[in-house]
């Protein structure tokens, strides 16, 4: 995949705001726009110096008093009866997330300058997507992976829910697509990788929440390292439906596929060939048969038929197939 130059990317966004007859909002960029707005924070660091450096006008003022910025932030707190994320101030707020980094530092002293608790206890469960959410906000703060005790001092969440959904800390950070060793994020080789393990587990292309509920990292770093959750399908050699982001294809893994993945389990006895779990054992604790696997990727073949050969398929359970494709 070629990444977008800075000079694509302000002349798509002009001619969106040309479509739509006004600036476009960052949500309607993410959800109509010919790319996300990831791309455009990733060059320009907001919204609002790429809408500048396109020539439009920005969404949202440049110079506003604290005493405002605080006010909003209250207002938000209470509208969504919750602690307000980065991500809510562009959704929902008057003012930008980015107008309280440049304004108190960081987002963390802007909860704090509001008077609100950045470690509010919730009843509810927390998904993985809540977590990992505020691991990457809190990431973005600090400029780098947080450890356990950021995330305790500083974090939306202490680290303690991380560990009911994680078997350890490093499994919770790569999760989220960062990089526990060297912060430089997760290589798009091993994104790829978990990509093209999921798709042989459901037999099709995962959606956006597949990845986020059955996959080994969420879509944040797939963000982070393509640009939209459609760019890293096309990367993988995922067809897609571009206007809407919705998925309508798959890996073809050709007419042969059920088949030849039968004569697999068969040929393997339901078994894990690497640790030799059995199919009944994986469905008790996965609630999913044993996956089946491409010693060569199926995206090196031109055709299925070569790809599916049974010398090329071997039966492993889902944390083989983790270690396989890693």
């Amino acid at each position: 995949m070629t990444k977008l130059d800075k000079a694509t990317l302000l002349a798509n966004l002009q001619a969106f705001a040309a479509e739509l007859g006004e600036t476009p909002t960052r949500t309607q960029m993410n959800d109509d726009g010919p790319h996300s707005s990831t791309p455009y924070y990733t060059q320009w660091g907001s919204w609002n110096a790429a809408l500048e450096a396109a020539g439009l006008t920005t969404n949202h003022e440049n110079e506003i008093s604290k005493d405002r910025l605080v006010a909003e932030l209250q207002r938000l707190d209470t509208e969504l009866d919750r602690l307000p994320r980065f991500e809510d101030m562009d959704e929902h707020g008057t003012f930008s997330g980015h107008t309280y980094l440049r304004t108190f530092g960081s987002w963390g002293d802007a909860k704090d300058a509001a008077g609100l608790d950045r470690r509010r206890r919730t009843n509810r469960r927390l998904s993985r997507v809540d977590l990992v959410d505020a691991m990457c906000e809190l990431a973005q703060e600090l400029g780098k992976t947080p450890t356990q005790t950021e995330m305790a001092d500083y974090g939306r969440y202490s680290q303690r829910p991380y560990y009911r959904e994680w078997d350890s800390w490093n499994e919770a950070v790569q999760a989220a697509g960062l990089d526990p060793e060297h912060d430089r994020g997760t290589p798009k080789d091993a994104l790829l990788g978990e990509l093209e393990r999921l798709v042989d587990e459901l037999g099709r292309t995962p959606t956006f929440a597949e990845m986020n509920e059955r996959g080994r990292y969420s879509v944040f770093p797939y963000l982070r390292a393509f640009g939209t959750w459609n760019d890293a399908l096309r990367a993988a050699g995922l067809s897609i439906n571009k206007a809407h982001g919705v998925v309508i294809g798959h890996l073809d893994y050709g007419s042969n596929w059920e088949r030849q993945r039968q004569k697999t389990l068969e040929r393997d006895n339901y078994e894990c060939q690497h640790c030799g779990l059995t199919n009944a054992e994986h469905e008790a604790e996965w609630n999913q048969g044993l996956h089946i696997h491409h010693r060569v990727k199926r995206r090196k073949f031109d055709d299925h038929r070569n790809a599916n050969r049974l010398e090329n398929l071997v039966t492993l359970c889902r944390d083989c197939h983790y270690d396989a494709e890693s």
